[in-house]
């Protein structure tokens, strides 16, 4: 936010302008060079990524002129917002926090047109509401679009993430369907990743991303973000992202891949070698940002047969969603992006739905896709614990020495000493690729984090220990108390976590706009089965 220390604080609000992770460069050089503050708001209590906070309050205390968000803390100010007085619904009133805005700019990652209508009557007349787009390694250089770019009214503003024209000086082209953004002075088009296309009355439009694109079957890439606009054409959804979790036939779905894949990503080469049948497609879909959290509401919001009615006419059938998982808002990474790989885990399969499937199409074979999983696991331990076995006589010399120790226990020692290495081992593929998938099973990011670490230590810390307690003296009783607080004392701590986080069950928070992904699994049968009945799996979740 900026701020002008010029001029009496009963005229005009002053120049201020806002400048989160979204828009920091953007905001700290508007605000530099049209001699406002910048205001940051102080972080007082940790909050999830993209989460609004105490936003609002800064802007009214501070008499913010301009604000720069990301998508997810502007749906946070659409369900912030008071709701019209007295039931009337022909009139809103400006959101009082956000009367000193004259331009709200949204950027970071896709807007649609009905939300950036939404964001403009939350504002006074004459208030801007801008849709910025840009890359982060080249500020300055980008698209905007706003409202009066429009030559005439358009339907269906809810498939709609307009980019509208070039920043001055700059220039947006389209090669191949990928946008390319050329900085003042020719420098060069620079590839951007994302997809795009020039509507008819010459504005940029937002297509997707080239990464988010999910591999089917057949070897034929699939771009979920027509399916993800045909669903936001749907009245009870808010925000959706489609897109491929690896499978298993015939058993629980969002089998682990290799290390370092994801569950609920863009596919990759490995997940195509999951099953037969490739990646499941599944939709996530968040209610719209002014619905109340109601039991009524939640139950009332589509499944996947309705979805997939929906659908029906404008995606082809093998494109379809095969599961719905509702969320309450789409987790986010810390550039203010939809952070698709954080997704929560959709519910098992219906079993009796796969027995009926398999009746009807006479069963379905295949490998077991948690073969490369566990293949590469089982390689990644043994590596490390090789590792562990040549680094133990250059770190402890003489501590695996059994040249004293009796035949028939030499043998047992030495297994034991493998046992140490393949625990470490374990332990280090764990720390390394466990994280994400701890994540996924719904407990806060912290705790989660809490228990990944704590696991890890479990079973890395034997090798350390052990040799260091053959090498110890007996009587240095220094010595003895150090190894004991720094082993078996955090031994004991990280059994208690790792109990405290196997113990602990996700619960759905109130509504409040910085509460977290809460989930009602809902899955469907196979496309091209019919739509059939909705089987639900599992309780509430909440995804942090």
């Amino acid at each position: 936010m900026g701020r002008s220390d010029a001029g009496d604080r009963r005229g005009p609000a002053p120049h201020r302008h806002r400048g989160g992770r979204h828009g920091f460069a953007t905001g700290w050089t508007r605000a530099l060079c049209s001699g406002g503050t910048l205001v940051l708001p102080a972080r007082t209590a940790p909050r999830r990524a993209g989460a609004l906070g105490d936003l609002p309050a800064v802007v009214e205390s501070e008499r913010v002129t301009m604000l720069y968000v990301g998508p997810g803390a502007a749906t946070d100010l659409r369900a912030r917002a008071p709701r019209p007085r007295n039931g009337a619904t022909s009139r809103h009133d400006p959101y009082p926090a956000l009367r000193s805005l004259r331009l709200l700019a949204v950027t970071g990652d896709r807007l649609h047109l009905d939300e950036q209508v939404a964001l403009q009557g939350l504002l006074r007349p004459g208030a801007r509401v801008l849709n910025v787009y840009g890359l982060a390694e080249t500020a300055g250089t980008g698209a905007w679009f706003e409202i009066p770019h429009l030559a005439r009214p358009l339907d269906a503003p809810e498939r709609l993430s307009l980019l509208g024209t070039p920043f001055p000086g700059c220039a947006v082209d389209v090669i191949a369907g990928e946008i390319h953004l050329t900085p003042p002075g020719n420098g060069g088009a620079i590839p951007t990743g994302d997809l795009g296309l020039v509507r008819e009355d010459g504005l940029l439009e937002f297509a997707g991303r080239i990464r988010d694109r999910v591999t089917l079957p057949d070897g034929r890439a699939l771009d979920p973000y027509p399916i993800e606009s045909a669903l936001r054409g749907h009245e009870g959804v808010g925000a959706v992202v489609v897109t491929g979790v690896e499978s298993r036939p015939g058993g629980p779905s969002g089998t682990p891949g290799p290390p370092g894949v994801s569950r609920a990503s863009r596919t990759s080469g490995a997940a195509r070698t999951s099953g037969p049948d490739g990646p499941r497609l599944v939709a996530y879909v968040t209610p719209p940002a002014r619905e109340t959290d109601t039991q009524a509401q939640r139950s009332a919001r589509p499944g996947v047969g309705e979805l997939r009615a929906h659908l029906a006419g404008e995606v082809a059938r093998d494109a379809m969603p095969r599961a719905v998982v509702r969320v309450r808002s789409l987790p986010r990474n810390r550039a203010g992006q939809e952070d698709r790989s954080a997704l929560p885990l959709p519910a098992r399969p219906d079993p009796t739905a796969r027995r009926r499937t398999a009746k009807a199409g006479g069963g379905a074979g295949g490998s077991d896709s948690g073969a490369p999983a566990s293949c590469a696991v089982v390689w990644g331990t043994v590596a490390f614990g090789f590792i562990a076995l040549l680094l133990t006589d250059v770190l402890w010399p003489g501590s695996t020495d059994l040249t004293e120790v009796p035949a028939p226990w030499r043998h047992l020692f030495r297994l034991l000493y493998a046992f140490e290495w393949l625990a470490f081992g374990a332990g280090a593929v764990f720390f390394l690729f466990g994280r994400p998938t701890m994540l996924r099973r719904g407990r806060g990011r912290r705790f989660t984090s809490l228990a990944h670490l704590a696991v890890s230590y479990l079973l890395m810390a034997w090798w350390p220990q052990d040799n260091l307690y053959r090498l110890a003296v007996k009587s240095d009783w220094p010595q003895q108390a150090a190894l004991v607080y720094a082993f078996n004392v955090p031994l004991m701590l990280a059994a208690g976590a790792v109990a405290l986080h196997v113990l602990s069950t996700p619960k759905a928070p109130d509504h409040a706009p910085r509460s977290a992904h809460d989930e009602d699994r809902d899955e469907g049968e196979d496309v091209g089965e019919g739509v059939g009945e909705d089987a639900y799996g599992g309780d509430d979740v909440t995804v942090r």
